[in-house]
Formats: structure tokens, C-alpha cells, sequence
């Protein structure tokens, strides 16, 4: 018998490929306060992954290094719940903007989390435009 899942989550057991991977270049606008990272460019990712949506800030990589290698994107977990925010993002905490309390760094994470599942209801290959999501 079929396992039931919400119209917004996948199995448990499902194992995300590359088309359930949602990503989009975002960055901080002139003048803007509330930008939550401490680096001004970056990607907003989605993926289906333990049987539901995951939304992620990844870093650009920079290939300028001097042996011409790629380093490898950094990323932090974006989430409405402040253990996520603050557990799964130990390695990264030094792209987070300081904001204070708990409740201060949800307020900040939560348009792009909203942002990073809507994202994932985009068709595969759609680029949007500045504030379309």
C-alpha cells in the first residue's frame, strides 16, 4: 500500500536527483538592511530531500584561485525553525549576519524561506527576474 504524503513533501526514502533541484541567483540590493548573509551574492536552492522541501543559500564559487581549481560552494540550511538555523549551519555560521536572539534570526530567514519553497514549485530550467519570487 502506497505511503500518503502532502501535496508538498516526497518518500521519506526518496532520493533526490537533478530534477528536484530548484536554484536561483540572489543578492542584496542597494540600500538593503535586513540582508541576512554576509556575503552580497549567492544561490537560493530547493531540494526534495528526507520527504520534503529544503531550502539553501549556497556561495558562488570563486575560480580564481591560484592553481585555476574551483573551491567547493558553501551552504547554510534556511528553515522557519531556529534549531535548524542554528545546528545544521555550525560549519557556515560565519555567512550569517549576527541578529541576536533566536526569534531575531528566524524573522530574517523567513521571506527567503518562503521564497526557497515557492521556488521549488517553478518548472525546471526557469529563471525569474529580481523579486519574482
Amino acid at each position: 500500500m502506497p505511503v500518503a504524503v502532502a501535496a508538498d513533501e516526497r518518500s521519506l526514502f526518496h532520493l533526490p536527483g537533478a530534477k528536484d533541484v530548484r536554484m536561483q541567483v540572489i543578492e542584496r540590493q542597494p540600500g538593503e538592511t535586513n540582508w541576512p548573509f554576509t556575503v552580497d551574492r549567492g544561490y537560493l536552492t530547493c531540494v526534495f530531500s528526507l520527504g520534503k522541501r529544503i531550502v539553501m543559500f549556497g556561495t558562488i564559487p570563486d575560480d580564481s584561485g591560484d592553481d585555476g581549481a574551483e573551491e567547493a560552494p558553501r551552504m547554510l540550511v534556511i528553515s522557519n525553525n531556529p534549531i535548524d538555523l542554528i545546528f545544521a549551519n555550525l560549519a557556515n555560521r560565519d555567512l550569517m549576519r549576527q541578529q541576536g536572539d533566536p526569534a531575531a534570526v528566524v524573522s530574517a530567514f523567513a521571506p527567503l524561506f518562503a521564497a526557497g519553497k515557492r521556488l521549488c514549485d517553478q518548472p525546471r530550467g526557469e529563471v525569474l527576474g529580481p523579486g519574482e519570487l
